[in-house]
């Protein structure tokens, strides 16, 4: 499937960062506002970012106000209740747990 390039961007970035707390923590509003910009206009869309003026959570942030923007949530709507179901479960060997997992 298609992955989107803010996620394959800052997703790279992060993958070998060890902080605790990024979705908790905001990044600065200012770089955020920088990183927007770049994903959103010229020829790269933010492929040439360099990630030494950012940090860890200015590229969490980034990542979360992507997903706040979207028109959709990631889970559509009419999947949320079997995809919560699929969390509830206790016991990841049951067999209606899997099956459920399967239908998601």
């Amino acid at each position: 499937g298609y992955v989107p390039i803010i996620f394959a961007v800052c997703g790279t970035y992060l993958r070998n960062k060890e902080s605790k707390n990024i979705l908790f923590l905001s990044g600065s509003a200012k770089k955020i506002v920088e990183l927007q910009k770049m994903f959103n206009s010229g020829a790269y869309f933010g492929k040439n970012v360099n990630w030494d003026e950012y940090t860890v959570y200015d590229a969490a942030s980034l990542v979360l106000w992507y997903l706040k923007t979207l028109p959709e949530p990631v889970i559509p709507y009419d999947q949320y209740e079997l995809y919560v179901s699929c969390l509830d479960s206790k016991d990841d060997k049951n067999e209606s747990h899997l099956a459920k997992i399967s239908a998601f």
